[in-house]
């Protein structure tokens, strides 16, 4: 996809563009936060996935009511009763799993944005970390100033 994108200080090439980002010469917009992010400044990118233990947390409290409300008027066993409402509920908290996605893009200034990825964006996400992978630019310049540092401390100590 080959279309000009006009700038108020000057016109870009846009390279790649899809509804989770917006790729151009020098800078990659993302729609959904409006964040704008230099090209040159991004070093590492990587897609967090985390559990949302809401719904969890709601299916416990509505059980303890139930057990409570219900369950308790009912005279059971204690052991029994007690047995069959901790398998149930065991069972229910690990059928319901939410997850949240992020997108974490390290700068080179030791800065990172946080984009919030939908599971409709997910697939576009992943397309912007095969394109931007850990930059290897950073970490063959740490080594050459540690080779560096290096060779300065062993002149220093002779």
């Amino acid at each position: 996809m080959s279309t000009i994108c006009t700038n108020t200080t000057k016109s870009e090439k846009i390279l790649d563009q899809n509804s989770f980002f917006v790729v151009s010469e020098s800078k990659v917009t993302f729609k959904n936060c409006d964040a704008v992010i230099n090209l040159n400044q991004i070093s590492n990118c990587r897609l967090i996935k985390k559990r949302d233990f809401t719904a969890n947390i709601m299916v416990f409290v509505f059980s303890v009511l139930f057990y409570v409300i219900i369950l308790q008027p009912l005279y059971l066993s204690a052991t029994f009763e007690s047995l069959i409402l901790a398998l149930i509920l065991i069972y229910v908290l690990s059928c319901v799993k939410n997850y949240s996605y992020r997108l974490l893009i390290n700068k080179n200034n030791y800065d990172f944005n946080e984009i919030i990825v939908s599971k409709k964006e997910l697939y576009f996400a992943r397309i912007f970390l095969s394109k931007y992978p850990a930059s290897t630019i950073l970490t063959t310049k740490f080594k050459q100033e540690f080779e560096f540092d290096n060779q300065n401390f062993k002149q220093h100590i002779a």
